[in-house]
Parts: C-alpha cells; sequence; structure tokens
C-alpha cells in the first residue's frame, strides 16, 4: 500500500478513537473502545516495523506515533481513576472531574457540548476539538478572569456572532 494513503488512513483511525473515548466520557458510549485502542495499537506497531525510506513519510509516521502515545497516556490515567474511585461519573454518565476553580464541570461539559452543536450549525469543522484540551482551556481562561477581574465564579456561553461559534465568559 501506498505509505502516504496509509498515513491519511492511520490519522483518520486515530482521530475516530479520540472521538469514542471522547464519547465515552461523557457518557454517550458505556463501554471503552478498547478494542478499536488495541487494533489500533497492533497496526502502529506493525507499521513501525517496516522501513519508509521517504523522510517526510517517516516524520510524519513518528508524529502520529507519538500523538497516538498521548492520548494513550491520558485515557489510561482517566480510566484507572475512575476504575480506582478518584474520578466519578455524574447523574449522567460524564466523567465528573474535581472541579477546581472558579468554574463549575458541569458548565464546561455543557459549553463543549453546545461549542460543537453550534460549529456543526454552521458547516464548520470540529474534528480537532479534544474535551480534554477545550477543558484545560476554559478553565486556565476562567482563572486568569477570576484573578484579574476579582470574581468569584465565571460561567461560558456559547454564541454565534459573524457566522462563527464564539465563547462568551460572564462573571458571577
Amino acid at each position: 500500500m501506498n505509505p502516504q494513503v496509509e498515513l491519511a488512513s492511520l490519522e483518520i483511525q486515530i482521530e475516530e478513537l479520540r472521538k469514542k473515548y471522547d464519547l465515552f466520557f461523557q457518557g454517550i458510549l458505556r463501554v471503552e473502545p478498547a478494542k478499536e485502542r488495541k487494533e489500533l495499537e497492533t497496526r502502529l506497531r506493525r507499521l513501525g516495523q517496516r522501513s519508509i525510506p521517504n523522510t517526510s513519510d517517516q516524520f510524519k509516521f513518528n508524529a502520529l506515533q507519538a500523538r497516538f502515545h498521548s492520548y494513550q497516556n491520558m485515557w489510561t490515567r482517566i480510566v484507572s481513576g475512575i476504575e480506582e474511585g478518584r474520578i466519578e461519573r455524574d447523574a449522567g454518565g460524564r466523567v465528573a472531574f474535581q472541579s477546581q476553580g472558579p468554574v463549575e464541570e458541569e458548565n464546561m461539559s455543557q459549553a463543549y457540548l453546545d461549542f460543537l452543536s453550534a460549529k456543526k450549525e454552521l458547516n464548520q469543522d470540529c474534528d480537532g476539538i479534544d474535551f480534554s484540551a477545550f477543558r484545560e482551556k476554559l478553565l486556565s481562561r476562567a482563572m486568569d478572569i477570576s484573578e484579574k477581574q476579582g470574581c468569584r465564579k465565571v460561567e461560558f456561553r456559547v454564541v454565534v456572532e459573524e457566522g462563527k461559534a464564539k465563547i462568551k465568559a460572564l462573571k458571577k
């Protein structure tokens, strides 16, 4: 098989698995996609044993492999936290991280879902939006707002302005 086609297919497979894990952590999927994860891990291992003569293809493969291992470490941490009871699920089945700042976890989860929904309605690409990264960005933004403006709580809302989905912070 052509290396570029295989790498593109691998990239798509990694992204689909990331989406499945996001759905699992949001409580939409009830079972961890461990089978798909194992298949992808095996595929990466097999590709790593083959020689990739083109330097740019080798670089892309290494980047994809690093991305997968990054996701894999995060998924393992969260799943083991759930199994050990350090991370709980809320009534909706979503992973309930402990609130670590001036913004509620439920508000961040709802903002994420609203943001994805708004982008889909506007026919905008929302493939690269990872819940964990989105959550960390909102948490960081809430901490900055809280410190700079002296408010105790921050709430996020999704609005559409000029044909783009945006996140607005409200001081409480």
